[in-house]
């Protein structure tokens, strides 16, 4: 399904299209996951910690080991996370052997320049 999906986004939208799709998914990944690493480290480091302080886990309070061991680890899984939808993204616009951000550049580039040599 996904690659049919592929297929039909890149037989029906020019690559100017799928640029602006490319950024408005990314725009969206990077939204949501904002949101989630505030609402965890916001939240279970400064609004939970006094909860946390009371449970205790082998004699050490749960908030240590949740700033110690699983913020570090749920930041490396926020990143992977990020990394795989993006490739999600880049995949089902058919973007995966482009790399976007050189693409916008040059087509800002070429708008730039046709402004500048009808003026």
């Amino acid at each position: 399904m996904a690659k049919q999906d592929a297929s039909n986004c890149t037989s029906l939208k020019s690559i100017d299209e799928r640029l602006d799709l490319y950024w408005q998914a990314s725009k969206k990944v990077f939204y949501i996951l904002i949101s989630v690493w505030l609402m965890v480290t916001l939240g279970f480091g400064i609004v939970l910690n006094e909860w946390l302080m009371q449970a205790s886990v082998f004699n050490f309070p749960l908030s240590h080991l949740y700033s110690e061991v699983a913020a570090m680890a749920f930041h490396v899984l926020l990143l992977l996370s990020y990394f795989a939808w993006m490739n999600i993204i880049k995949y089902q616009l058919g973007l995966q052997n482009k790399n976007p951000s050189k693409l916008t550049k040059a087509r800002l580039r070429e708008q730039y320049q046709r402004t500048q040599y009808h003026s």
